[in-house]
């Protein structure tokens, strides 16, 4: 039998938090994508939480989170300024209180939060994110 077995070290869970701050700027908010993890090879999602830390200010804006082959893989488009500070985003409606985390997803490609109509220019979101590698060279930054 051939193919890949990951050795019990390295299926080894992982866990990615950040924070990014939008300003309008390219790469910050500006349409077009904002870069949440650089992804090597594959990895397994075990959880994602989106926590907004900060509200989200940009007149028409809308957001999603996902691939460049999918922009909504993992969160749907939602309007920027539905989400508010405290707010977990998980989907379309963002919301408050005890919520479903994103969980048990395959991922091959960067994930971005993808700015589709007008600039998000204000408001900090909070990735968390556990995952381990799917692949030899499975990783996530």
């Amino acid at each position: 039998m051939t193919g890949f077995v990951t050795p019990m070290a390295s299926r080894r869970t992982r866990r990615m938090v950040k924070s990014f701050t939008f300003d309008g700027a390219a790469g910050s908010g500006a349409i077009g994508t904002v870069k949440i993890a650089t992804i090597t090879g594959a990895i397994r999602i075990l959880s994602l939480v989106v926590r907004c830390t900060d509200s989200l200010t940009g007149a028409t804006a809308t957001i999603s989170l996902g691939t460049a082959s999918d922009v909504d893989s993992l969160i749907a488009v939602t309007t920027a300024t539905d989400l508010d500070a405290g707010e977990i985003w998980n989907g379309a409606s963002p919301v408050g209180g005890a919520v479903a985390a994103i969980v048990d997803k395959m991922c091959n490609e960067d994930i971005n939060v993808n700015v589709l109509v007008a600039a998000v220019d204000g408001g900090t979101i909070e990735v968390d994110m556990s995952w381990v590698p799917a692949s030899a060279n499975g990783n996530a930054a």
